[in-house]
C-alpha cells in the first residue's frame, strides 16, 4: 500500500511595496500585485493577506503599521510567507 503525503498549500501574504523609481518607469502597485498573484498561482500557494506598503519609503518601512501586521500574522501562523517582487 502506497501512502501519499497530503499536500499542503502554503499560504502567503502579498507584500506591495514599489520603489519610486520603479514607478517612474511604468511600474504601478497595481502591476506588481498582478505579477505576485500571478508567481503565487504558479506555486501553487494561496494568497490570504496583501499588504500595502506602496508610498513608503525603504528606510522606515518595518514600522509602518502593514509591515507590523504582517509580521504578527506570521508568528500567529495566518501565513507562512510573503511573496514580493522587487
Amino acid at each position: 500500500m502506497i501512502h501519499h503525503k497530503r499536500q499542503t498549500m502554503k499560504r502567503i501574504g502579498i507584500w506591495i511595496r514599489v520603489s519610486t523609481e520603479d514607478q517612474k518607469r511604468g511600474d504601478s502597485p497595481e502591476h506588481h500585485l498582478q505579477r505576485a498573484k500571478q508567481y503565487a498561482g504558479l506555486k501553487e500557494w494561496e494568497v490570504v493577506e496583501e499588504y500595502h506598503l506602496e508610498a513608503v519609503s525603504g528606510k522606515s518601512v518595518m514600522s509602518h503599521p502593514e509591515a507590523q501586521r504582517m509580521l504578527i500574522d506570521i508568528k500567529r501562523g495566518h501565513i507562512s510567507g510573503r511573496s514580493y517582487l522587487l
